[in-house]
């Protein structure tokens, strides 16, 4: 099919719009959210490059053998993400403690690709009292934030409140 006249322009128009808007445009669904994390177990997760609270890139293929913990955040949160973060700290301590410090890692991405960035990465970290040799802060372009996030069923989305989201540990 070819298109003529204004139809170019407008597709044109459209795609980049759509190219603009930044994070997934739509209601949270609580249920279906937990079914869609609920089908990710199992699933094989993507190798995607991230950058630590010091802007060096890092791979998830570099935290490839041994167990992986992975949540995310986003640091303007003030209610469930520090909450979230603080509640697996605790577990996470005891945990290493049964079996060792080197036993798996802790990942902690943030999802607000606009603003969570190396430096809010780090003072979000400090402000936890998080400080693990084994846990890393990254955050991520957007690409590499979905596809993660999408490969481990876990959904965000803007809000009036800032983001809707589950408070989810893989």
């Amino acid at each position: 099919m070819m298109l003529c006249g204004r139809r170019p322009t407008l597709v044109l128009a459209i795609l980049v719009l759509a190219a603009a808007v930044p994070f997934p445009a739509f209601a949270l669904v609580p249920d279906d959210a937990l079914k869609l994390s609920q089908a990710a177990l199992g699933r094989t997760v993507g190798d995607y490059t991230f950058r630590n609270t010091k802007g060096q890139p890092v791979s998830l293929n570099d935290f490839r053998g041994k167990p992986l913990v992975v949540n995310f955040i986003y640091t303007s949160c003030s209610q469930s993400c520090p909450v979230i973060v603080n509640t697996l700290a605790d577990t996470v301590e005891v945990a290493w403690d049964a079996i060792g410090d080197d036993g798996f890692n802790v990942i902690t991405i943030g999802f607000d690709v606009a603003n969570d960035l190396p430096e809010r990465m780090r003072l979000f970290q400090r402000k936890q009292g998080v400080n693990y040799d084994n846990w890393t802060f990254l955050s991520g372009d957007l690409p590499d934030v979905l596809g993660l996030a999408n490969d481990l069923g876990f959904q965000f989305a803007k809000s009036a409140q800032g983001f809707d989201h589950l408070d989810q540990v893989s």
